[in-house]
């Protein structure tokens, strides 16, 4: 169908029995021996005859247009869906090697809400740090700190104090339990994630019943990718 075809529901019959047409109706007054009139009304017929045949051929070539039309789409859509199928098994494959080569990267996060209290006792000598507002090992709120710190609670040596120095270079007395707890701290940068899950909430609550300001010790746990305090 040309692209400039015109439509033949769009089109009228035109005026045959106008003088502009009295041309084409004398032959058939001539060999009908009709009147003018009648020639008219014969034409007319003839021309709709014609239009009722464009108007088919018109509706089957619109068929097939819209026909065509639906096939392109479609296969475009399965091409578009090939694609993305494509990129999101290339995707996976790269999350499946991410996993395989970065496995602590991935851990579950221990969504445990932060207790209202600590209910075991950090290591003295953290304690101390955090009425300063010193910086805080992560380690002293892990499992394994908060119970070598009840342990070293109940040693045979609570009496006894060693003389320690802190980053500032001055000088104080502290437990020797808590001496020796110190000695086994594990730095942040070394800690599992599990363990990370484990002191964080317990830190910031701790922050918090030593004074610290809330906008340094918020309510919610730091999210896994945090810069560690």
């Amino acid at each position: 169908m040309p692209p400039d075809a015109i439509n033949p529901h769009n089109v009228e019959a035109p005026n045959y029995a106008s003088e502009r047409f009295r041309a084409a109706r004398q032959p058939l007054v001539d060999d009908f021996h009709i009147t003018h009139k009648q020639a008219a009304q014969r034409l007319t017929a003839i021309w709709e005859a014609q239009n009722a045949l464009d108007r088919e051929e018109w509706n089957l070539q619109q068929e097939e247009l819209a026909e065509a039309v639906r096939l392109e789409q479609e296969q475009r859509l399965r091409q578009e869906e090939g694609h993305q199928r494509a990129a999101d098994e290339e995707q996976e494959l790269a999350k499946q090697e991410e996993r395989k080569n970065n496995r602590n990267k991935f851990l579950p996060y221990n969504k445990v809400p932060i207790a209202s209290t600590i209910m075991k006792l950090p290591s003295p000598l953290a304690t101390r740090k955090l009425k300063k507002g010193d910086y805080v090992e992560l380690y002293y709120f892990t499992n394994k700190g908060l119970a070598e710190a009840e342990a070293s609670s109940r040693s045979s040596d609570d009496d006894a104090f060693a003389l320690t120095r802190d980053e500032n270079d001055h000088h104080s007395f502290i437990p020797i339990a808590a001496a020796k707890v110190k000695d086994s701290i594990i730095p942040d940068k070394d800690l599992t994630w599990v363990e990370f899950d484990e002191a964080a909430p317990r830190l910031l609550q701790a922050m918090r019943e030593n004074g610290w300001d809330e906008e340094c010790a918020p309510m919610a746990p730091a999210p896994r990718h945090a810069a560690i305090l």
